[in-house]
């Protein structure tokens, strides 16, 4: 099944690449506000399945991620929306890369 997306609202890689994903392209979000190394944490916990009400109090409870709620959003805690935005954007974003990674890593030992 393949998802519509107005063309403001992706990036033009998204396009380019056929994801049908909602990549934002402004990063204006409260995960994507995070420190690369926190959301590479937390796709890390997502690859392996954990739910938002196991990741939300660990995520909510860095300090870190205090600090930038707190200094960019007003404070208002990441959400279970917020979270189910991001499996559907970055996340899987985050997963393409990776299989991406993956394959031009094969590709340059086939080429050994």
């Amino acid at each position: 099944m393949e998802t519509t997306t107005p063309a403001a609202a992706t990036t033009p890689a998204a396009h380019i690449v056929g994801l049908p994903l909602e990549i934002p392209s402004s990063g204006r979000g409260k995960i994507a506000a995070l420190d690369g190394d926190i959301r590479k944490e937390l796709n890390v916990r997502l690859e392996d399945g954990q739910q938002a009400p196991e990741i939300l109090p660990w995520l909510n409870g860095l300090h870190e991620v205090q600090e930038i709620l707190k200094h960019g959003f007003k404070g208002v805690p990441i959400s279970p929306q917020n979270l189910s935005a991001w499996r559907r954007g970055g996340f899987l974003f985050w997963l393409w890369q990776a299989e991406l990674r993956q394959d031009t890593h094969l590709l340059r030992e086939g080429t050994e």
